[in-house]
């Protein structure tokens, strides 16, 4: 089964196994059959009848279910979902109100490689669709800090742009698991029926330094659902 399998998870969704069935034929297209094994927290495993189409799949992608990542890994013995930790996911990201001239894919490319790995641009951000904002899928590592915002330095210019991700389920700040925030935390209630709650309205919440209209940096309250790492240069010629 080991050369044969794939475990998979599509990042903040639980389809059913019909609804899988569907996407796996529809996407995969695989020459032979398969056996699809649902398990807990989101993960399912799918066994190929031939390592070609096993191969093909595991190499190909990035696949996403709607804007959903998936993540993907070697089949392996004794797997424990909770104590998985995730690489290598792919996720689209939105650039918000980038400047049109900042709309290259040398810039984009490099914007990407700061937050992850970059893969492609949108086919709509490619033609111009829309210009609200640039979309981007990279590959990410979700158990690190993700990237608030980089600064572009272009010549003797320097813009603040934020980085918004598309379908990442929230991770807990206490016990680390995807999916609910600190106040609904187990962990967090058993301590909280122990002890007095103290916590203050701006708890939760934390400052982020950005750029307005008129260039200057000025600061705004935003939920503190995730870690973030602060703003990274990208340096563009």
């Amino acid at each position: 089964m080991q050369t044969y399998a794939i475990i998979c998870k599509f990042m903040g969704l639980w389809p059913t196994e019909k609804d899988l069935q569907t996407w796996i034929r529809y996407h995969w297209k695989p020459k032979g059959s398969i056996n699809l094994h649902l398990g807990s927290k989101g993960f399912f495993t799918v066994v190929f009848a031939n390592i070609e189409d096993k191969d093909r799949v595991f190499e190909g992608g990035p696949y996403f279910y709607a804007a959903a990542g998936l993540y993907m890994r070697p089949w392996m013995m004794n797997f424990v979902p909770k104590q998985e930790t995730f690489t290598s996911v792919p996720v689209w990201v939105r650039l918000y109100s980038l400047p049109l001239d900042y709309w290259q894919i040398e810039l984009l490319t490099a914007i990407g490689n700061k937050s992850g790995r970059y893969v492609k641009t949108s086919e709509a951000t490619r033609r111009g669709k829309y210009t609200s904002f640039a979309r981007i899928c990279v590959e990410m590592d979700l158990s690190g800090a993700l990237l608030d915002a980089v600064i572009l330095e272009v010549h003797d210019e320097e813009w603040m742009q934020t980085v918004d991700y598309e379908h990442i389920p929230f991770r807990c700040q206490k016990c680390h698991e995807h999916g609910h925030l600190l106040r609904d935390c187990p962990l967090s209630k058993v301590e909280n029926k122990s002890k007095p709650n103290t916590m203050k309205e701006t708890d939760g919440f934390h400052k982020v330094a950005h750029k307005g209209k008129n260039g200057k940096k000025r600061a705004k309250s935003t939920p503190k659902r995730r870690p973030k790492r602060e703003a990274e240069s990208v340096p563009c010629s």
